[in-house]
């Protein structure tokens, strides 16, 4: 009579005869959408959780204003948008425009508001925020 051994991970979720490469890919897939979740602030269901991780962004809005802040959450369609610590763009002070606050963030040139909670409609453009630019709108004055 042969040993009796353990059945592998693999043959015990995908059953006997499957191959384990195939079991891997899966898993990762998994792990994969499971990481990518967390970082969208969704659990295991797919819901939206209550605490999302904030990112960088500048919201334009059809008004002319340009703001600065954090975001939960998706932006996509999204409006109005909520922005923690959202700084506006008083004077640009770039020469290359918005998208420069954006990559670089604010010059020494540029009139930056002090910090609020706001709550942006009528929204044109969302602009990702470089790790860069981030620091430099946290410190200008």
């Amino acid at each position: 009579m042969g040993k009796h051994r353990e059945p592998l991970l693999w043959q015990e979720s995908v059953g006997p005869g499957s191959r384990p490469e195939v079991w891997i890919r899966q898993v990762l897939v998994r792990l994969y959408a499971k990481s990518f979740d967390a970082t969208m602030g969704m659990d295991s269901d797919g819901n939206q959780g209550e605490k999302m991780a904030e990112r960088p962004v500048i919201v334009c809005t059809k008004h002319r204003g340009v703001f600065f802040g954090y975001v939960s959450g998706k932006t996509k369609g999204a409006d109005p948008v909520e922005l923690k610590r959202a700084r506006m763009a008083i004077r640009f002070g770039t020469t290359r425009g918005v998208m420069e606050l954006a990559e670089t963030g604010p010059t020494s040139n540029s009139q930056i508001s002090a910090r609020a909670d706001i709550e942006i409609r009528d929204i044109t453009a969302v602009f990702e925020v470089t790790p860069a630019a981030a620091k430099a709108w946290e410190d200008a004055r």
